[in-house]
């Protein structure tokens, strides 16, 4: 519930076992804000720091982090909610990530 201004940079990882992921969603207020399509080089990549501690995580989910810049000046200021959508490559999809966020670039109605 911090405060963010201008543009803020999403960043983490998302898998689904078996499948792989296709390509993560960023919703915000239950609308589509942005999709990251593999191949792309904000998604699908290599997290060998996280990957290690996992026990039992497939090699596939090795390649599972994504960055995602968010523009939050296209938004009234306020509380929104930021929600991060997986669809694998089967064309299932998960919500993973539901998040309050606060944006506040002094752009008050």
């Amino acid at each position: 519930m911090e405060p963010m201004s201008g543009t803020y940079l999403v960043q983490g990882w998302v898998f689904e076992f078996p499948n792989s992921v296709k390509r993560p969603q960023l919703l915000v207020d239950g609308v589509l804000d942005g999709s990251l399509i593999a191949p792309n080089a904000n998604i699908n990549m290599c997290g060998t720091t996280w990957w290690t501690t996992i026990l039992g995580c497939p090699t596939v989910s090795r390649y599972s982090g994504f960055k995602y810049s968010l523009d939050t000046t296209k938004y009234v200021d306020g509380v929104h909610q930021l929600v991060i959508e997986a669809i694998t490559y089967n064309g299932y999809d998960n919500f993973w990530v539901q998040r309050p966020m606060v944006f506040d670039n002094l752009n008050r109605p």
